[in-house]
């Protein structure tokens, strides 16, 4: 049996304290494209200039919510977890495979056996977290779950516009 939840109201949580330190680094890049600028804003006429943007500095990766596959993640073993959580803290920001240092690895999760380490990336390839490569310490990375880079970007010929879908994409699914 499921305990219910507390409730609460939302609108109490005004100021979340791991904001009060915060500050994200930036780049400031200029745009392709224009915006316009009314008269009110530069107090002449209104003006066409060129648009501006942050981008974020500080690498991240991106986990993507999908039906089931929060399961997955529960289902993984401590070790393929921990594994997992390695593996999104290490990925380079647009790669869709990672090499991983196996001692590394070791040595920041207090694993001593090869047969541990092992066995945390067989499970994750059985999972689909991961998959192999040409290469005994390269694996690619499922970018449907996760991705350090824009998968808009990095995979255009996967886009499918919620319009177009199709029979046939809804049963792969």
């Amino acid at each position: 049996m499921s305990k219910k939840l507390e409730e609460f109201d939302e609108s109490k949580l005004v100021n979340n304290p791991f904001t009060y330190s915060l500050v994200i680094p930036t780049t400031k890049v200029m745009s392709d494209k224009f915006k316009y600028l009314p008269p009110e804003a530069q107090n002449q006429e209104g003006a066409f200039i060129l648009d501006t943007f942050h981008i974020e500095q500080t690498q991240s990766v991106r986990m993507y919510y999908c039906p089931g596959c929060k399961g997955f993640v529960y289902e993984l073993s401590d070790k393929a977890q921990r594994l997992f959580l390695y593996i999104l803290y290490n990925l380079e920001r647009k790669k869709d495979f990672i090499q991983i240092n196996r001692d590394d690895y070791m040595k920041k999760n207090n694993v001593k056996s090869n047969t541990t380490y092992l066995a945390a990336i067989e499970e994750l390839i059985r999972y689909s977290f991961i998959g192999n490569t040409i290469y005994k310490t390269v694996y690619w990375t499922n970018p449907f779950l996760f991705s350090s880079s824009d998968r808009l970007s990095k995979y255009p010929d996967r886009i499918l516009q919620k319009g177009d879908m199709t029979n046939s994409y809804n049963e792969n699914r």
